[in-house]
């Protein structure tokens, strides 16, 4: 009996009560015999799928970085951008250990990268006798957000290497139609009134809903009933991430003097209608000297008070589609110019307001004149 083959004993007729054979095999003995064997075969399958994902990750930590890639610093998301001239990965800029400088990172939550030391764990493949980077590689070094608020440490990392699987070709005649994915990814929620919901804060998309349907789903966090693409903040045909949009927020209501919805949607508009016509985007002109306003930042993504809620609603009209009201403005100075003209005799201290030194002529439509005067005082007041 020892000479036999394991599984072949559990096979072997088993006595009777009275010292007999049954005639047959043992039931117990064969289930579990089967069970082992599914047990191991089990066992077997796993620690196969384990080394396929090992190799999986493997290989996808050795991708080569392209511009447009993901990354994170601690807890704030971001995308990588190439700023040097480069040959091409997938049709994009190839990353390598150059690309070290502060503008190549931008963080959706308005967090700034302020040091950074060098690449570790990068590629052995150069471009331009520069080692590629990787989706494994890490950059070191120091950021904080705006504001009285202390730095962090830590590592610049991929969250992935930007490069995308593209068949070449596709013969869907007679395919199934895909199921359609469900996206339960949260993001940032505002209403059409400027008033902040709720979401995540590194989020790169900003999304209108109500509060009635936020918090339908905000128990049980099934975000996907909120992404609707018409609700979906776009400038444009692009989407507009949390960042630019507060940057502009901010901007927005640091020009107007008073929490006025009327001033706040005109400097929205003006301001939009500039970056349209001068070819660039809405928060990098504001950006520049167009906006005098000092030690410019994003509105903390969940203020809620009075002023920011209608910074945001001016902005949100903007991006919706409403109607333009300034008329196609590009700039706002319409105060100053029906309080103080050209007159020595201002708040200012000086030669009057100096568009009038800029420009041939300053034409004012008479219903906005007439509006103006009947919101702030008679004509002997701007007389």
């Amino acid at each position: 009996m020892d000479c036999l083959n394991k599984n072949f004993r559990y096979l072997l007729q088993a006595p009777d009560s009275d010292g007999g054979s049954t005639g047959g095999s043992s039931p117990t003995s064969s289930e579990s015999t089967a069970e082992e064997i599914k047990a191991a075969n089990g066992q077997k399958m796993e620690e196969n799928r384990k080394e396929r994902d090992e190799k999986d990750k493997t290989s996808d930590d050795q991708l080569i970085v392209i511009n447009g890639a993901k990354i994170k610093f601690n807890a704030h998301l971001g995308e990588f951008k190439v700023l040097s001239d480069v040959p091409t990965t997938q049709d994009k800029l190839t990353g390598t250990i150059v690309e070290k400088q502060i503008p190549n990172f931008t963080f959706y939550d308005g967090f700034q990268m302020i040091s950074l030391t060098t690449w570790l764990d990068f590629g052995n493949v150069k471009v331009q006798d520069n080692e590629v980077l990787i989706k494994k590689s890490k950059l070191p070094g120091v950021g904080k957000m705006p504001g009285n608020i202390p730095p962090e440490t830590g590592n610049i990392e991929f969250v992935d290497s930007g490069q995308v699987n593209v068949p070449e070709k596709m013969d869907t005649q007679g395919a199934p139609l895909p199921e359609k994915k469900v996206d339960d990814t949260e993001f940032i929620y505002y209403t059409k009134e400027g008033f902040y919901l709720g979401g995540l804060e590194g989020s790169a998309k900003v999304f209108i809903s109500t509060q009635e349907d936020y918090d339908k789903v905000k128990k049980d966090k099934k975000w996907s009933v909120l992404n609707i693409d018409d609700k979906l903040l776009k400038d444009d045909t692009k989407e507009i991430s949390n960042y630019d949009f507060n940057y502009i927020n901010y901007i927005v209501k640091m020009e107007s003097g008073d929490n006025d919805l009327k001033e706040l949607k005109c400097i929205a508009f003006a301001s939009h209608n500039r970056s349209v016509n001068g070819k660039k985007a809405w928060k990098a002109l504001l950006g520049t000297a167009y906006s005098s306003v000092p030690n410019k930042q994003s509105l903390k993504f969940s203020d809620n008070t009075s002023k920011s809620m209608n910074a945001r609603k001016a902005v949100i009209l903007v991006l919706t589609g409403a109607e333009d009201i300034t008329k196609g403005a590009e700039y706002w100075d319409g105060t100053d110019f029906l309080a103080w003209g050209n007159s020595e005799q201002n708040p200012y201290n000086s030669l009057g307001q100096n568009k009038f030194d800029e420009y041939k002529f300053i034409e004012i439509p008479k219903d906005v004149y007439d509006s103006f005067l009947g919101a702030n005082g008679t004509s002997t007041s701007y007389g």
